[in-house]
């Protein structure tokens, strides 16, 4: 027995560590991530994301809105160009930047909910589920809407739990701030309104100078996204509105939920999903029984998004990103149901193996992915498949570009492809057209067709099929081959995109003469 209860105590001792060890420990293992994703970005193979190229474009083009976004990530893409990096680093350094940042917070924020060493233990678990060990390796809106969700949620925190009204000023910041990123963030001022409600010792802070302060600060922020959008039709609204308002048929559609539940149970890990699902349980059940203010605080930050993206998955796709902000949350609350004690830890050797094992296996199996390692895994199943071929293409339309004697202006008929073309040529002005029945994007609200009357176009397409709607655009159109000669009998020669040895997709390029300056169809929908 006394073997066993030595073995015991020396399991349990990581969870009985000091504060300052705990501190010391946290910044190695924070360096140690950081490093591990500057390195995977220098010596991953893969090229940017479509979407990062198209948020790269908007960066040129500085506004108070977008088609589908706030501005806050061309304005950050924009920020960082100013540095002395390549390109491609420029558009990836808001992501890492807002990542680490995120990560830090979330560690300051546990100290406070818990002991040293249940808040290390808790980042170290946040840190591995795959949703958040990838996060910053591709500069999305994620890292940004999660760095301010988790900011309003800290000084909510502060406001409530503390009694201290004024942190409701750097809140309503957050909160204006991350609207501009991701308008998902709108869900936390309505969340923190009704949990002043349902607590009356706090009810009074609905009433103070700094709450009603915040309230017109965070609406102030509406305002640059409503003016935009207000000029521009609405676009931007109706298109994320659709997103979540638009039903697909009256019945419940059980793929979209099952999606939604295999979605999460993948970008958290599956024991930790689980574990944190049984930690918004209880500390529910613990804010119902006592009205504790850090549990309402915390439950405001998770409950009201999942409960949204839950309904919606009955009826619709629900991308498995949009709840990363609620499972933020949810990890701090999971850290706070240990020091309450309302889950009960094992020891530290099987929190490795049982708990945080698993999300590990996964992360690497991404990181391994990232650093372009197949493993024989067909290239249609991949995710990384979206990730190659850019930068050939940007390549060869540069080339055929500056062949030409007079320089003529590239289409594309895809938003995606014409932001990669536009990135990896150099910077080339790229247009896109309405061929295939697409909905709308960022480069009809552009436009400009009209200033290219008279001039020679280069047409990237997919689809020969496609080409048939540019015919009456142009007074001749001629097949090119991939370096840009001149094919005629209209003998084809394609670009193809390969990964591995299997063809993923191919592209077409044309010559156009004498662009008409009118606006290709327009889009379907929004």
């Amino acid at each position: 027995m006394r073997a066993g209860s030595d073995n015991c105590n020396r399991a349990f001792s990581f969870f009985r560590m000091e504060a300052s060890r705990c501190d010391l420990i946290f910044a190695g293992l924070f360096i140690a991530v950081t490093v591990l994703q500057i390195m995977a970005l220098i010596f991953s193979p893969l090229d940017l994301a479509a979407d990062e190229a198209h948020y790269w474009e908007w960066s040129r083009r500085l506004d108070w809105s977008y088609y589908s976004k706030g501005p806050l990530i061309a304005w950050i893409i924009a920020g960082f160009s100013y540095l002395p990096l390549e390109p491609f680093y420029a558009v990836k350094a808001g992501g890492m930047f807002f990542a680490a940042a995120t990560s830090v917070l979330f560690y300051v924020f546990a100290r406070q909910l818990a002991s040293p060493a249940v808040a290390l233990a808790g980042w170290v678990a946040m840190r591995t589920m795959p949703v958040f060990s990838t996060l910053g390796l591709f500069m999305t809106t994620d890292p940004l809407v999660a760095f301010f969700w988790l900011l309003a949620l800290f000084s909510a925190f502060q406001a409530v739990k503390n009694d201290k009204p004024r942190w409701w000023l750097l809140c309503a910041v957050s909160c204006g701030v991350g609207f501009w990123g991701k308008y998902t963030i709108a869900v936390l001022p309505v969340a923190f309104i009704l949990l002043l409600l349902l607590t009356p010792e706090r009810r009074r802070q609905l009433f103070t100078w700094s709450f009603v302060l915040s309230g017109v600060i965070f609406l102030l922020s509406l305002l640059p996204v409503l003016v935009w959008n207000a000029k521009n039709g609405w676009v931007n609204f109706q298109h994320n509105a659709g997103h979540v308002l638009k039903s697909d048929g009256s019945a419940i559609k059980l793929q979209y939920l099952a999606e939604f539940f295999g979605g999460q149970l993948g970008l958290l890990g599956p024991v930790l999903a689980a574990m944190l699902a049984i930690s918004i349980y209880r500390v529910g059940r613990l804010w119902l029984r006592e009205r504790d203010a850090t549990s309402g605080v915390l439950l405001a930050g998770t409950v009201p998004l999942l409960l949204i993206c839950f309904v919606v998955s009955l009826n619709r796709r629900v991308y498995v990103n949009w709840p990363m902000p609620g499972a933020l949350a949810a990890a701090l609350i999971f850290i706070y149901a240990v020091e309450r004690g309302l889950m009960v830890l094992p020891s530290a050797r099987k929190c490795i193996s049982h708990i945080i094992g698993p999300s590990v296996v996964i992360s690497f199996a991404a990181y391994a992915l990232f650093l372009g390692v197949t493993a024989g895994i067909p290239a249609k199943f991949l995710p990384t498949k979206k990730l190659v071929g850019w930068k050939s293409l940007g390549s060869d339309v540069r080339e055929i570009v500056s062949s030409r004697s007079e320089e003529p202006f590239v289409m594309a008929t895809n938003y995606g492809v014409a932001s990669v073309i536009a990135f990896y040529s150099g910077g080339l002005p790229v247009y896109c057209g309405n061929v295939d029945r697409r909905r709308m994007n960022q480069y009809d609200i552009w436009g400009g067709w009209s200033n290219l009357l008279g001039r020679d176009g280069i047409i990237v397409i997919q689809d020969l099929e496609d080409l048939g709607r540019l015919r009456n655009h142009f007074s001749e159109i001629i097949p090119l081959g991939v370096d840009g000669r001149e094919i005629g009998d209209w003998k084809f020669e394609s670009r193809k995109v390969l990964y591995g040895n299997e063809q993923l997709r191919e592209f077409y390029y044309f010559l156009g003469r004498e662009f008409d300056g009118q606006t290709p169809d327009a889009p379907d929908g929004r």
